[in-house]
């Protein structure tokens, strides 16, 4: 009996302290049962016993269901974000703004697996009139294991291409990986990982910006501000240059975040 069960938790990838618990507490109640009742068969014992089994089963994959590896967050205007299981399937969905929440509400991507969800999502997206000219598409993937962000990075990049660009040809898509601390810091701020580290950049050229300013706005109007702060830096820095031949160089430097994979123009 003893190997029977060991063998359904390795089945389930459960630790050997999970199975010698599991096993001491069966033993335990076995005996007292027995020492309790001459009447307890064999086969009431073993029917308990398999009954408190199927009961720890299911309550561990339940647990393994509902645990979240990854969490792929879609940036268009609507931003949402969408939560995934070992299994690759959606348990759960959060709405950065209004828009989102929409859309959510609309798509319907619980227990979906993430390329289903994805389709979903797209498809409300573009019902919705937001895939227009020159349209960026902006994903981030926060996952346990690099091999699990690097495998969701790649096939969300050519799923998303061959969804949008036929449609819309100009679009731009990027999907990159954001560390755990950065998913932390942006959910902080109730803005995606992707809009936050574009926030991060803008706020370094330009000391007047904050987030609760740009949590709003697109990730394309914050990157034309950025590169507008950049530019007024060069021209008052060529000017500086100018007028003081030691300073030869302008001191400000970007600390922008490698976009891992991109796709359209």
């Amino acid at each position: 009996m003893e190997d029977k069960i060991r063998a359904a938790f390795a089945e389930l990838h459960a630790d050997e302290a999970l199975i010698d618990d599991t096993l001491a507490y069966l033993r335990k109640e076995a005996k007292k049962r027995q020492n309790g009742s001459k009447k307890f068969s064999l086969p009431m014992r073993l029917g308990a016993v398999a009954a408190m089994i199927l009961l720890i089963v299911g309550l561990f994959s339940y647990n393994l269901y509902f645990t979240a590896v990854a969490h792929v967050s879609i940036d268009v205007n609507p931003s949402v974000e969408l939560t995934l299981n070992r299994f690759d399937k959606v348990i759960d969905t959060y709405a950065f703004n209004e828009d989102g929440t929409n859309i959510l509400n609309e798509a319907g991507l619980r227990g979906k697996t993430y390329s289903e969800a994805a389709a979903l999502l797209l498809m409300a997206i573009e019902a919705n009139g937001y895939i227009v000219e020159d349209t960026l598409i902006s994903v981030t993937v926060q996952a346990t294991s690099n091999e699990r962000e690097q495998t969701l990075c790649e096939s969300l990049l050519q799923f998303i291409s061959e969804k949008i660009l036929p449609v819309q040809a100009s679009a731009e898509i990027e999907v990159f990986p954001v560390t755990a601390e950065v998913w932390s810091n942006a959910h902080g701020c109730h803005v995606s990982p992707a809009r936050f580290l574009e926030i991060q950049e803008l706020m370094d050229v330009d000391d007047t910006a904050t987030i609760e300013d740009y949590a709003d706005t697109s990730i394309r109007q914050i990157r034309r501000r950025t590169q507008e702060c950049r530019d007024g830096h060069t021209e008052s820095n060529d000017s500086n240059s100018e007028s003081d031949p030691q300073n030869e160089q302008g001191h400000w430097q970007g600390n922008g975040h490698g976009h891992g994979y991109r796709g359209g123009h």
